[in-house]
Formats: C-alpha cells, structure tokens, sequence
C-alpha cells in the first residue's frame, strides 16, 4: 500500500521552482518516491483556503513513514529552504492518503 499527498503550490518564480524540483527529485526517487501528477492550473474556481493555487500535484511515497522520512531529510530542508521558499508563494496539502491499490 503506497502513500500519496495532493498538493497544491503558487509558484512565484518559475526558475526557482525548476531548481528545487532538480534538488530533492534524487532524494525523492532513492527513497521510492514519485510524482504521479502535476497540473498547471489555470483558474481555480472553489477552494476552503484562502491561499492562491497555479499548480497541483500528487506525490507518491512506499509510504507514510517514508513521506515523513523525506520531508525531515537534510538534503530536502537544504532544497527547501534554497530553492522552495524562493519559488513558492504559497503551498497547502489537500489531502493525504493511502493508496490500496493502483489503477491501470
């Protein structure tokens, strides 16, 4: 059973945003992880936060122990802090889940 976290971002600098995506994308994937998804978005019509959105995205993760290993990673907090927080207005979880199985 795999682990997943819909995610939603604004991206305020795009080359920032690359960057980051470049930095913890090695860490992600050596831990099993994955995006499954990734959504420009160009309008959101309805949202319980007040919080703007031009990008959505589901990471996947062997599972919850492994997403709480990741984001607590070094090598992710340094990306993050280099690179995320200067690309990222905002970012909120949508949702997180387990996945039973998966879909063709």
């Amino acid at each position: 059973m795999s682990h997943e976290i819909l995610v939603g971002v604004q991206v305020k600098d795009s080359d920032m945003y690359r960057q980051y995506r470049e930095a913890m994308m090695p860490i992600l994937e050596r831990m099993g992880g994955e995006f499954r998804y990734d959504w420009d978005v160009a309008k959101v019509l309805k949202s319980a936060v007040d919080k703007p959105m031009n990008r959505v995205i589901v990471i996947r993760f062997p599972d919850s122990l492994t997403k709480q290993a990741f984001f607590n990673d070094l090598g992710y907090k340094r990306a993050k802090v280099e690179f995320f927080e200067k690309g990222v207005e905002t970012s909120t979880i949508l949702a997180a889940y387990d996945v039973l199985s998966e879909t063709a």
